[in-house]
């Protein structure tokens, strides 16, 4: 397996990272890097998130002296989009503030574009402002690479699972265990439900489980790294690849009773046992939010 993690252009990364901290948007956030490939080769790109989408990757690799655009629809005066590349000295507040300012537009548009992501971000930057927490949001957009699922449930249909994407990776400090969870924003976009049932069952009991703990694991040091979280000792995320992931579902915002419907009435196949899967409900951004194990009823 290639190396997992890699810490070059520390001036440069912490500058960037300082700047961000600055700006303070409440939906804003660093995250580590994405998980790579199955075959061993790891990301080492950090990305920066804002209003749902990835507006900004800062290498993290001696070999790559430079950061990326990611989004081609957002291009700042002199570059251009089919480079989707800015050296770091050239990654300035007024660059980063303006990519700020597109990711919000869009999320606010008439499309609103990564309305769901943009809750996202705002649940992760909540999260770390909660100096006491007893859970941290270690990954959003988690990518299960597809070899690492397992084939233990099918949907109602007969069709395999091929996607194993959870919306929310967390780290339970009390439990020491990693969870996780589907967001669901104002009761939409609930007709896939039996599909994250699937998903999530062939996730935690796939023979890759040990290599999938491992990611979030390293997604974990990557932010300790770079003091975006702190306060975890080795000993305790041992302990947490030793335990079992758990399942959760979490609704924002919307009408409670329809929320907890749509959960209970979602049709699963028989070896599917609902009981493994937890369900929180907060009606507002607004609302004092707990990510632990116990708060999703576990």
């Amino acid at each position: 397996m290639s190396e997992m993690y890699r810490f070059a252009h520390e001036r440069d990364v912490s500058r960037i990272i300082e700047i961000i901290g600055k700006i303070k948007d409440d939906r804003t956030v660093i995250m580590a890097p994405k998980i790579g490939n199955s075959k061993g080769t790891r990301d080492t790109k950090l990305r920066v998130y804002s209003y749902g989408g990835r507006i900004i990757e800062l290498s993290t690799t001696k070999q790559a002296k430079c950061c990326y655009l990611p989004d081609k629809n957002y291009v700042p005066a002199g570059y251009t989009a089919q480079t989707g590349v800015i050296r770091f000295e050239d990654l300035d507040e007024n660059i980063i503030r303006e990519a700020i300012s597109f990711a919000e537009k869009r999320a606010n548009g008439e499309k609103k574009t990564y309305e769901e992501r943009s809750v996202e971000t705002a649940l992760i930057y909540k999260n770390r402002a909660q100096k006491d927490a007893e859970a941290i949001i270690v990954d959003m957009e988690f990518e299960c690479p597809k070899d690492w699922l397992g084939e233990v449930v099918k949907m109602r249909n007969n069709k395999k699972s091929e996607t194993g994407k959870p919306d929310l990776v967390i780290y339970d400090k009390s439990d020491k265990s990693f969870g996780i969870v589907e967001l669901k924003c104002m009761d939409k976009s609930c007709g896939n439900m039996e599909k994250h049932f699937v998903d999530f069952v062939n996730m935690v009991k796939s023979e890759k489980i040990c290599l999938i703990k491992q990611e979030f694991v390293r997604k974990i040091k990557y932010l300790e790294h770079y003091g975006i979280i702190s306060g975890l000792s080795d000993e305790d995320l041992c302990e947490a690849e030793s335990s079992d992931v758990w399942m959760a579902f979490l609704f924002v915002g919307g009408d409670f009773d329809k929320c907890r419907k749509r959960y209970e009435n979602t049709r699963i196949c028989d070896i599917i046992d609902r009981k493994c899967f937890g369900f929180q409900y907060y009606q507002s951004l607004d609302c004092d939010m707990d990510f632990s194990k116990k708060a999703f009823e576990l």
